[in-house]
């Protein structure tokens, strides 16, 4: 009968400790996803910035051809006659 008191009393005393455990666990757990939804959240919104940032640079360039097509022109020569020396 004793043994089974004893074992008994390790098993209510190991459970207790399995409930302390699994309620820290859980406390981690909320405190990294409190942590990581803000993170994903700005992650996401560089990666739409950067993903953008080309689609703006060619709109950009269209705009300044537009403008100014004589300037463009004469900026595209003299860079070609620049990469030309260069190249030699």
């Amino acid at each position: 009968m004793e043994t089974n008191a004893s074992i008994n009393k390790a098993a209510a005393g190991a459970h207790g400790a399995v409930d302390r455990a699994t309620q820290v666990a859980h406390q981690v757990l909320d405190k990294a996803a409190g942590v990581a939804a803000p993170t994903a959240d700005w992650l996401s919104a560089k990666a739409d910035a950067v993903l953008a940032a080309p689609e703006k640079l060619a709109e950009g360039g269209r705009t300044i051809v537009t403008n100014h097509p004589w300037k463009t022109l004469g900026v595209a020569f003299v860079v070609g006659l620049l990469i030309g020396r260069v190249m030699r």
